[in-house]
């Protein structure tokens, strides 16, 4: 099912992603086989399902008739170059990568992806331990509070804003992850 809902939303993507690039080549010929569209995802959009990348790359084929090459990049930083390299037409990035894309290479927005119906707003939760933890957003001053990266949307940036606005200041301590913070 997360197969077909991750191309399903990919399908969704196309129109847009046609229009966020081209830029680099000859757009008369953007999508046949012999110059596919290329779009690139970031490592936090790649699927983990065994096949789901082709499954994907299948389904926006068909659904545009175009011909399609999805490039997995590695890290960040290669899905972020790939803009400045001519090897995407598109991508599927991070906010966080988006921003550096736009600053170094010019790359403009073309879709925002909403979650679930939707949704414009993000929800979260502060989790403390249930031994010895803080009882309340203000008891958390002056703590070691775990955050999964400064450059996560989620993880860092929301949480921190959060708390700013609360006037309470945290120690941070960045983990590997969400699971690991």
């Amino acid at each position: 099912m997360k197969i077909t809902a991750r191309k399903l939303g990919l399908t969704c993507l196309l129109p847009a992603l046609l229009t966020a690039g081209c830029s680099r080549r000859d757009e008369a010929t953007v999508g046949t086989p012999a110059n596919p569209l290329v779009i690139v995802l970031s490592p936090a959009h790649l699927p983990s399902e065994a096949g789901a990348l082709e499954a994907m790359r299948k389904r926006l084929s068909e659904v545009s008739g175009l011909a399609i090459e999805l490039k997995a990049e590695a890290t960040p930083a290669e899905a972020i170059s790939a803009f400045d390299s001519g090897k995407a037409d598109a991508g599927l990035l991070t906010l966080e990568e988006y921003l550096v894309a736009r600053e170094e290479y010019g790359v403009r927005p073309a879709l925002q992806a909403l979650r679930g119906k939707d949704l414009s707003e993000y929800e979260g939760v502060l989790l403390t331990r249930a031994k010895d933890g803080a009882s309340s957003v203000p008891a958390l001053a002056g703590r070691k509070v775990a955050f999964v990266g400064p450059y996560s949307v989620s993880g860092f940036t929301l949480p921190t804003l959060f708390l700013e606005k609360a006037g309470v200041k945290v120690e941070p301590d960045f983990a590997a992850g969400h699971d690991e913070a």
